[in-house]
């Protein structure tokens, strides 16, 4: 069964997003979280923007948090044209 919940809003400052998520996670399940962006208007050609969580302490939550970190996909999204055409991304 999947439960969807409304879009999370970020609040940026010194280059990091926070995001205020209420989620319930039972033992032993699995949750799945998709961002999805844009680059700001200040961005400029050749830019590049990129995603990660860096390690468990950057996860705020009422139950220890592990796993293998940092999560940080591949690559980056430039900022130009090819930004345009690949606005999101998820990981898992």
């Amino acid at each position: 069964m999947t439960e969807e919940a409304g879009p999370a809003v970020a609040t940026f400052s010194g280059g990091v997003a926070r995001f205020d998520l209420n989620i319930t996670v039972q033992s032993g399940a699995i949750v799945t979280l998709y961002l999805f962006s844009g680059a700001s208007l200040t961005a400029r050609d050749g830019d590049a923007l990129d995603l990660s969580i860096p390690s468990a302490a950057a996860v705020n939550a009422t139950v220890p948090v592990n796993g293998s970190f940092p999560i940080a996909p591949s690559g980056d999204f430039p900022v130009g044209r090819a930004w345009r055409l690949r606005r999101s991304t998820s990981f898992r």
